[in-house]
Order: C-alpha cells, then sequence, then structure tokens
C-alpha cells in the first residue's frame, strides 16, 4: 500500500498543468515513528510523501 499512496500522489503531480497553488489532504492513521498507514498498515514514511509531492510539475508552485 506505501507505493501506491506514493504512485498515487505522483501521477496526481504529473497531471498538473497549470495551477496557482495546491493542497494534499490524507486522512489515515499513523504509528509512533509519525509514518502514515496505510489499509494493510504498511508505514509510508512521511518524508517520501513530501518529496513526491514537492517534484515535476509541482515543483514552483507553493503548496499547503
Amino acid at each position: 500500500m506505501s507505493a501506491q499512496i506514493i504512485e498515487k500522489i505522483k501521477t496526481f503531480v504529473e497531471s498538473v498543468d497549470q495551477w496557482q497553488i495546491a493542497a494534499l489532504i490524507i486522512q489515515a492513521h499513523g504509528d509512533t515513528l509519525g509514518n502514515i498507514s496505510g489499509v494493510d498498515n504498511t508505514p509510508t514514511i512521511v518524508q517520501d510523501i513530501i518529496d513526491a509531492f514537492c517534484s515535476g510539475n509541482l515543483a514552483t508552485i507553493p503548496k499547503v
């Protein structure tokens, strides 16, 4: 599930054309290390999410 979360974010980032701002909201449980847990309880490292969201077409766009 972790790989699917990152892949969905990357797909979203690449679909962006000309935006002025982007927001990402993730509603999920976390673990004691601050990672996001998917439906299969596989942890996704928050920094991996940030890296995926701040790349490609969104690299220079303000993000929330």
